[in-house]
């Protein structure tokens, strides 16, 4: 099955919206491990980047605190 542009943007949520995309990358030939490890990655960049930016919060509270 493979959904167009249009119809990923009127996904429910962001789950059905991510297995959309991801059903169409496989359906166009990638690899579903190399697929796999591309969303981990960036998965890791985001949330990681998230985190950093909530512990440095932190600690600024904290120096201000002090």
């Amino acid at each position: 099955m493979q959904m167009q542009a249009a119809e990923v943007g009127k996904a429910a949520s962001f789950r059905d919206a991510l297995e959309a995309l991801v059903n169409q990358r496989i359906a166009d030939g990638e690899e579903p491990q190399d697929l796999f490890e591309e969303l981990t990655r960036e998965a890791n960049l985001v949330f990681g980047h998230y985190n950093l930016e909530y512990e440095m919060g932190l600690f600024r509270k904290d120096l201000q605190a002090q």
